[in-house]
């Protein structure tokens, strides 16, 4: 069954992925890498997204979702193989460039693919695709944390290793859509691209996407080590405060695909945005880690809500001939996160950690006034309009 396949690709793909994104600055911080140069390889990926993602999506409208899954999950695993070269930057550079290739392909290609399909309704299937990826999301860290005082962080690879060849052996079994559940491509390579840019209503969902992936940027860059170095927390314990962030993106995920369908874009959006801001500013004040439990957990879910929020409108906005394209434009502004973000808090490291979190706090706040604007002159989703 064609959802039982998509969504097992995509518990697999974010299992692996998150214990990635949880190795990867922590190895580098272990080999005595600049803070500064951490955060540039971090983004190294999302810089290719910014570059390569839209013409990447317009690529998958013409190969087809389950083709670019596939393509995806295999320069993944390149990018895994490579870290069994020598420790030298060039080498990291390589392996996270097939890692951005990889998350080029994979997130508008499953999206779309999940989008496309018909089984219940298309809150109900984001969501629940939101759901399996938080839900994933905390058995990645967890493990690399364990893993990492278990057998060490160059160690921890060869786990990786395992779980990337077996994504990749469950993708290339991921079925085709079957023709009625997509519609023929009709536009060009190029055309299909500017009619996607020109849809101003978009860029509320990728609004919404920036501010859900800033918890992404955040974990996978300087909160662990701020975790680890200025708290003291043990890497198991760092590796479940990141897990945390993922699984309460998952109620957050669900529960906003839920709810969408009884209550507006604009009051979810805000609700999660104040959430997330919340979040931010209390992570700074305290070393208890009962409370940075919970002050995550806040982060998380509201970054759950917002993904969902993006995916549902984008859903509803966007004919099935460009699903991949409007996916993978909306998710550029992930990547713009992800490559802006980890930088910048490198470049505040020398400050106290209340500048980092109280700026992303006031950052997020920003966001959702530009957002509730986009959203209230250019929303043009069928049913709200029928409503006003």
């Amino acid at each position: 069954m064609n959802v039982k396949s998509i969504y097992g690709v995509v518990v697999l793909y974010n299992l692996a992925l998150s214990m990635y994104l949880f190795l990867f600055p922590l190895y580098l911080d272990h080999l005595v890498f600049a803070p500064m140069l951490i955060g540039i390889l971090v983004s190294v990926p999302a810089v290719f997204e910014i570059l390569f993602r839209l013409p990447l999506g317009a690529y998958i409208d013409r190969i087809g979702e389950h083709n670019a899954a596939k393509i995806s999950t295999s320069t993944f695993l390149l990018s895994i193989i490579f870290f069994f070269a020598r420790p030298l930057l060039p080498f990291f550079i390589i392996i996270q460039v097939f890692s951005g290739i990889s998350r080029t392909l994979f997130w508008p290609s499953t999206q779309a693919y999940v989008a496309s399909m018909n089984y219940r309704t298309l809150g109900y299937r984001m969501g629940m695709f939101n759901l399996l990826t938080g839900v994933a999301g905390i058995a990645g860290p967890l493990a690399g944390g364990y893993s990492k005082d278990l057998i060490g962080p160059q160690r921890s690879f060869y786990v990786l290793l395992i779980g990337s060849i077996l994504l990749a052996l469950f993708t290339f079994r991921l079925p085709r859509l079957d023709k009625g559940e997509t519609a023929g491509k009709s536009l060009g390579f190029l055309e299909t691209m500017l009619v996607v840019v020109r849809e101003k209503s978009l860029y509320f969902a990728g609004i919404a996407t920036f501010c859900g992936a800033t918890s992404w940027a955040l974990v996978s860059s300087f909160y662990p080590i701020y975790m680890q170095n200025q708290l003291g927390f043990s890497s198991t314990l760092v590796g479940l405060l990141v897990g945390l962030r993922a699984l309460s993106s998952a109620p957050g995920g669900f529960l906003g695909g839920i709810y969408l369908e009884k209550i507006s874009f604009k009051w979810m959006f805000l609700g999660s945005i104040l959430m997330g801001a919340a979040g931010f500013f209390l992570i700074p004040m305290t070393n208890h880690f009962g409370l940075q439990v919970i002050f995550i957990s806040l982060i998380g879910f509201s970054s759950g809500a917002l993904q969902t929020v993006s995916l549902v409108f984008v859903g509803e906005v966007s004919p099935k001939n460009q699903m991949g394209t409007a996916m993978a434009f909306t998710g550029m502004f992930w990547s713009f996160s992800l490559a802006l973000i980890p930088p910048i808090l490198g470049a505040l490291d020398r400050f106290h950690a209340a500048v980092q979190f109280g700026g992303l706090g006031v950052l997020f706040l920003l966001l959702g006034v530009v957002g509730v604007n986009l959203l209230t002159r250019y929303q043009s989703v069928k049913r709200d309009a029928q409503q006003n």
